[in-house]
């Protein structure tokens, strides 16, 4: 296995989808020992575990089946001497509807399979990533900062998931585990192009339109940028145990922000913390060259070191 990763195994939740196939490709051409998970698509599976030769392990996995998920994780993790990363990027089939438009039943189903699918997830993995004090990335949206009409079912679930988010940090943190998001923009794979393809869809002509006239590089991001900004975040993030309840936003209309709890409680901390998010991507490898500008604005337009700390925090790094 690469030094970069520890013993175990990085999990993949959703690894057949668009940007968790990406994820899986990833973290295993960087030396990962990695196994994903699918709900039902076992024959895409099956093609990524023969494209990677039979390097990678796939496992069938409900995220709204309590014991399927407890039983699962067990497995894995017995079976590969720990799971040091968990990254969710499982993507649910939800329509596209106007609030006025949801019925009860159809808002139940996407609570039970989005909010309490993680939770299941969270409460079964929790100790397992105090023993390797690992790490969880959940894959997020922009549209919670931003919010587009016709998103509430995705946007609604994902809002309570980062709360967990923040809880497991500020609970977990003493014993190791970190826990961070990516929030997403229009990511050009997966559930986006199936939505493309959908009668009742929002994503028309003039929406189209809309948002490439906000595109600061005026393309849709990519599902391999959003797993080089996974891997970023493992094999940077996990020298810097200060950031444990983050949000980086992957949003090509707006710009690449790192949001941290410890701006509004620890601003010497974060100061320093930018000081090292600096140097590390002032160094960044190629495999993350691509996003290393948009970080660039981020640590250019929001650096607040003054030359002494920034001076005595990297001589000591």
């Amino acid at each position: 296995m690469d030094k970069n990763f520890k013993d175990g195994c990085v999990l993949v939740i959703g690894g057949t989808g668009g940007v968790g196939s990406e994820c899986v490709r990833t973290f295993h051409n960087h030396g990962a020992r990695v196994v994903f998970t699918y709900n039902s698509n076992k024959d895409e599976a099956t093609k990524i575990v023969e494209e990677l030769n039979g390097k990678v392990s796939a496992i069938q996995l409900d995220l709204s089946n309590e014991n399927s998920v407890k039983t699962s994780l067990s497995k894995i993790n017995e079976s590969n001497q720990g799971i040091n990363t968990i990254i969710n990027a499982a993507g649910f089939n939800i329509p596209q509807k106007y609030i006025s438009e949801i019925d009860p039943e159809t808002w139940r189903r996407v609570i039970d399979s989005d909010i309490n699918g993680f939770f299941n997830l969270v409460s079964h993995s929790i100790k397992i990533l105090r023993e390797s004090q690992g790490s969880l990335v959940f894959i997020s949206s922009a549209g919670l900062f931003k919010y587009p009409p016709g998103d509430v079912l995705s946007v609604a679930p994902k809002a309570t998931v980062e709360q967990l988010i923040k809880g497991i940090a500020k609970e977990e943190g003493v014993n190791g585990v970190r826990a961070n998001s990516i929030a997403l923009g229009v990511i050009d794979a997966g559930i986006f192009h199936r939505l493309l393809n959908e009668e009742n869809t929002f994503f028309d002509e003039k929406w189209h339109e809309a948002v490439m006239a906000n595109l600061a590089i005026k393309r849709f991001g990519a599902a391999e940028e959003v797993s080089n900004t996974a891997l970023f975040w493992h094999l940077h993030m996990q020298h810097m145990l200060q950031v444990i309840a983050s949000q980086l936003m992957a949003d090509t209309t707006f710009k690449l922000i790192i949001r941290s709890n410890l701006y509004s409680q620890h601003p010497i901390a974060c100061t320093i913390i930018s000081a090292e998010i600096h140097r590390i991507i002032s160094n960044m490898s190629s495999c993350c060259m691509h996003i290393k500008e948009k970080f660039l604005y981020f640590t250019s337009s929001e650096y607040r070191c003054t030359s002494s700390i920034r001076e005595k925090f990297i001589s000591n790094t």
